[in-house]
């Protein structure tokens, strides 16, 4: 590939994987779960769920107990298990549950 669609297709690989990511939290705040697919969040991104510039396929969604994992397969297009490596492996998002805290209310 020529280094400027590389680039470009990285630089869109990124904004494409935190908008997903960011709905997919957008879901959990709403839902109190990830969802099942990226397919539950597409209302949240104009009706249409981002493909991977790489692949021209999905991005690869794993929701875990914990958490999900979200990733462009990136330049190399091999599915590196979502090990981030900017410049040639995987761009990764994850998402992981956050404990709710409790705020110290003031006496006044």
């Amino acid at each position: 590939m020529d280094s400027v669609i590389v680039s470009q297709a990285r630089d869109e690989a990124q904004s494409d994987v935190a908008r997903i990511g960011l709905a997919v939290e957008q879901h959990f705040q709403e839902h109190g779960r990830y969802p099942e697919s990226l397919d539950a969040i597409a209302g949240y991104l104009g009706n249409v769920v981002p493909v991977d510039p790489f692949t021209g396929g999905g991005c690869i969604y794993r929701p875990t107990s914990t958490g999900f994992g979200l990733y462009s397969v990136g330049q190399n297009q091999i599915d590196d298990g979502g090990v981030h490596d900017l410049r040639a492996g995987d761009i990764a998002w994850r998402g992981e549950k956050k404990r709710p805290t409790k705020m110290a209310l003031k006496s006044n």
